[in-house]
């Protein structure tokens, strides 16, 4: 992805910027040449229930309600449309591009969950051996800047949280 992402705490100078290494990358994966494909155990990682350990549920809800103004960037891709539609336990937001939109957070956790991940075949021949290995680039499908966060440090760490998560 092209377009960077700006998250700016109110009540502080320090600028974050994902999609400079701040999105989960994945390890790169072995293919065998021949036979059948499967998982490492090694790649499989537990993630815990509650993403803020230090609350109760009810803080976490009304946390997630919180109003965080953003701005969805404009796409690279013409066919793309004006609006990202977002849907939190079958509720929709439509947020527009490329203009300051105020929406709850559980919305902007999904938007920063909106990843893609691609993948780049390698073939490297060692001891005589062919091995497929694909190498993993995962950027956010729809990169956003957040223009104020009422949670100020808590939400942009928040926020740095579920970027760094490899789903």
């Amino acid at each position: 992805m092209s377009a960077k992402q700006r998250i700016v705490a109110p009540s502080s100078t320090k600028e974050l910027i994902a999609g400079d290494g701040n999105v989960g990358q994945l390890s790169p994966r072995e293919i065998p040449v021949t036979g059948d494909a499967r998982v490492d155990p090694a790649d499989i990682e537990a993630v815990p229930a509650d993403a803020l350990r230090n609350t109760t549920k009810l803080d976490m809800l009304k946390f997630m309600e919180d109003p965080v103004t953003v701005i969805v960037h404009p796409s690279s891709d013409k066919f793309a449309k004006p609006y990202i539609e977002l849907f939190v336990n079958g509720i929709r937001q439509n947020v527009a591009r490329n203009q300051p939109q105020v929406i709850k957070r559980k919305y902007v956790e999904t938007l920063a969950r909106m990843k893609l991940t691609t993948y780049v075949s390698e073939t490297p021949i060692e001891n005589g051996e062919v091995r497929n290995v694909l190498i993993p680039s995962t950027g956010l499908i729809a990169p956003f800047s957040v223009v104020h966060d009422p949670a100020g440090a808590r939400g942009a760490a928040w926020l740095t949280e579920i970027l760094a998560a490899r789903e």
